[in-house]
């Protein structure tokens, strides 16, 4: 089962969202990372690999970075404005 079948259950209209401009890229960003620690967390679980005390700290980071991920696709989630216009740092109301 993927991750994007997974968020399409729980969010039935993923892909309207993700039509909205930023919001794939971050989602993509999650799902990978999300699929990278899967990998290492189920390959430790067999005890083929180990993941070791640095890598730990590694997931915390990411972590974080996946709720700053989150957080951003949030905000583009309802806006009319272009990436393109968002970047340049245009003023944009919703």
């Amino acid at each position: 089962m993927t991750y994007y079948f997974l968020i399409t259950c729980i969010v039935p209209n993923l892909d309207i969202i993700l039509s909205r401009p930023g919001v794939a890229t971050n989602v993509i960003h999650l799902m990978n990372g999300m699929e990278t620690w899967d990998m290492k967390i189920t390959s430790s679980l067999n005890g083929t690999m180990p993941i070791h005390d640095n890598e730990w700290s590694s997931l915390l980071l990411t972590m974080e970075e996946w709720l700053a991920a989150i957080a951003e696709a949030v905000e583009y989630v309802g806006a009319t404005q272009r990436e393109d216009e968002r970047l340049e740092q245009r003023s944009h109301t919703r």
